[in-house]
Order: C-alpha cells, then sequence, then structure tokens
C-alpha cells in the first residue's frame, strides 16, 4: 500500500551489526537482505509457501518461526504477517523478534504514539 513500511524495516536493518545472525520469515521475500552480503554476512531468508496443486504441502509463517529457533538467530524478523500466529513467537534468551506489519497497516496502528 506504498506506506514505506518495508523501506523503513530495511533502514533499521541496515543499523544491525554485520556480526549478527540474521533469521528472516516473509510471505514473500521483499526484504531482500541476502543481496547485500556485505551489510549482512550472515543471513537466512524462510519463505511461506502456499498449497501445491493437490492442495498440500503449504508452509505458514508459523512453522518458520518455529524453525528459526533451530538456526540460532541473533535477530529474527517475521515481516508482513497474513496469517495468525498469536502465541507463536518463541521467547528465547540472546534473539531480539521482530515483527513488521500487514499490507494496509497505517503506522499509527503499528507503533503506539511516543510519550512527549
Amino acid at each position: 500500500t506504498d506506506a514505506g513500511k518495508t523501506t523503513l524495516l530495511r533502514a533499521l536493518v541496515n543499523e544491525i551489526d554485520p556480526s549478527e545472525r540474521i533469521c528472516t520469515v516473509e510471505n514473500s521475500l521483499e526484504l531482500g537482505l541476502r543481496a547485500h552480503p556485505e551489510l549482512h554476512p550472515d543471513v537466512v531468508e524462510l519463505e511461506a509457501a502456499p498449497a501445491n496443486s493437490e492442495g498440500v504441502r503449504a508452509v505458514g509463517i508459523a512453522p518458520l518461526v518455529h524453525r528459526t529457533l533451530r538456526m540460532n538467530p541473533d535477530r529474527a524478523i517475521v515481516a508482513q504477517v497474513r496469517e495468525p500466529v498469536a502465541g507463536t513467537e518463541p521467547t528465547t534468551r540472546g534473539t531480539t523478534w521482530v515483527g513488521a506489519p500487514a499490507p494496509g497497516t497505517t503506522s499509527r496502528k503499528v507503533w503506539p504514539p511516543i510519550p512527549t
């Protein structure tokens, strides 16, 4: 919806130290962090997949979030969640979890107002 959510997320990710291992989980690979190995040499990108023509073998966001636990990331980014994954965000020591909003969500709904 051209609100700049992916662009903002990319800018934030660029501030992550290059020594950190990053795992991303997306419905479609839009962040493209592997395209810039000089910024982040240790990136794992996981992508959800729809069911095949026989209606089987779909891979959703929730199982991919759980798979990231085995990859020992320093940072895990779940971008543009379009399915219910409530309660699937793991709480692990040493991993920062970042969730990006679904398309069509305004920034006012994503981040609460900053008190002044």
